[in-house]
């Protein structure tokens, strides 16, 4: 058996553990010298998560999606954890608190991985404080600004500097301030070539102050894996988590990761990444932000599934502009996904008056894509279900 197959037929915590331990220490690691690393303006925050959290431990998302992660031995994904990944952190922590028999691994792409980190002293935090704030624009102040740290790549040359922020509502986070000539950078709006954006000449002001002080600030080598490890998470520089663990999530989230995408990369992340890496039945979660610290709100909350047919559907959504109280309600999940839910439960509960339990749980699958196939293709009444139901139970698998 391989390590694919035991993961998907572990029998106790302790052997998925193993399986996923002995595929990532089997999964070389990519040579970030040779990646073509590509800056994106990062608006990490603490608490950024705080939405999907609540989301996927609530009463609906567990009876809608079947997914109950308080129990049995689950594997989570995070997407595009960041080069700091406080929020995964954050994400695992939590989960760990509901479920410690869960494993998460936080996943980035390698062009957007830092090998290590140099946090500048405090002196140059304090000469340079005022300039941060001009960069950063109306809504911050001074006291916001914390720390500035470099971002190293694996010959330990810096190539982007981050600010390391505390909003006025107390919330943690990290946000560019500047890059280097030579690095490739999107920043808002995916505008890559704007001097306003970049500030290299800040960059290359601040790199020039470090030098002069000769302090030589220690060097945090890879800081990504360092943090997850220390909640004992995973991390993995990939850009296709899919080959690595195919199959495998039962959950998957991704916070505000495809804002850069062209719909294309979009369409693709969809039907290669995630269809890919989820489990048959698993769950995707995708949230879109905008704005940091006391403007930080989100757009939209998307939840798909990975139905019995391997199509990753959309099942429910929250706008940023529908009534909030639709959140962690019943109200957010599609009226036709709600009802397919009510469907399949009324058929199990009918087959398990007329079968055994266990007969049910064997053709679970099955049942799930003819009740799929009745409420897709017909705007059926539920008497007139009801009645389609009852003939699938005479002509089909169903009979004993």
């Amino acid at each position: 058996m391989n390590d694919f197959e035991q993961l998907n037929n572990f029998v106790s915590f302790h052997e998925m553990r193993t399986a996923v331990l002995d595929i990532i220490n089997n999964t070389p690691d990519q040579d970030l010298r040779n990646v073509d690393r590509i800056v994106t303006q990062k608006d990490t925050i603490a608490g950024r998560n705080k939405e999907i959290i609540a989301l996927i431990f609530c009463d609906v998302f567990k009876k809608l999606t079947g997914l109950d992660l308080s129990k049995k031995p689950r594997l989570i994904v995070d997407i595009g954890v960041g080069v700091l990944p406080i929020t995964t952190v954050e994400f695992a922590e939590s989960i760990k608190a509901v479920n410690q028999e869960t494993i998460v691994i936080g996943t980035e792409l390698p062009s957007a991985v830092a090998a290590a980190y140099q946090s500048l002293p405090k002196n140059i935090v304090e000469r340079f404080q005022e300039e941060v704030v001009v960069i950063l624009g109306e809504g911050f102040n001074e006291a916001n600004v914390q720390g500035l740290r470099f971002l190293l790549n694996e010959d330990e040359q810096p190539y982007e500097l981050v600010a390391e922020i505390i909003a006025d509502n107390g919330k943690h986070g990290y946000l560019t301030i500047a890059v280097s000539k030579d690095t490739k950078f999107i920043g808002k709006k995916g505008k890559t070539n704007s001097k306003e954006q970049r500030q290299t000449h800040f960059f290359n002001e601040v790199l020039s102050a470090l030098k002069e002080e000769d302090s030589n600030p220690q060097v945090i080598q890879n800081p990504a894996k360092k943090m997850l490890a220390e909640v004992d998470g995973q991390f993995i520089a990939t850009s296709e988590p899919e080959k690595i663990f195919p199959g495998m999530a039962d959950l998957i989230t991704a916070n505000n990761v495809t804002t850069h995408f062209t719909e294309e990369q979009r369409e693709t992340f969809y039907n290669q990444t995630i269809t890919q890496l989820l489990k048959t039945g698993g769950v995707y979660v995708e949230k879109q932000r905008s704005g940091f610290g006391n403007f930080a709100t989100f757009n939209k909350i998307s939840v798909f599934m990975l139905s019995e047919d391997g199509k990753l559907e959309e099942i429910g959504r929250v706008n940023s502009d529908m009534n909030s109280n639709l959140f962690l309600e019943e109200g957010m999940f599609f009226d036709w996904y709600s009802e397919r839910n009510e469907y399949v439960g009324t058929v199990v509960e009918s087959l398990i008056d007329k079968f055994d339990e266990d007969f049910v749980s064997k053709v679970y699958k099955e049942i799930q894509v003819e009740v799929k196939k009745l409420t897709s293709a017909l705007d059926l009444s539920f008497e007139e279900f009801q009645k389609k139901i009852d003939d699938l139970f005479k002509n089909s698998f169903f009979e004993e």
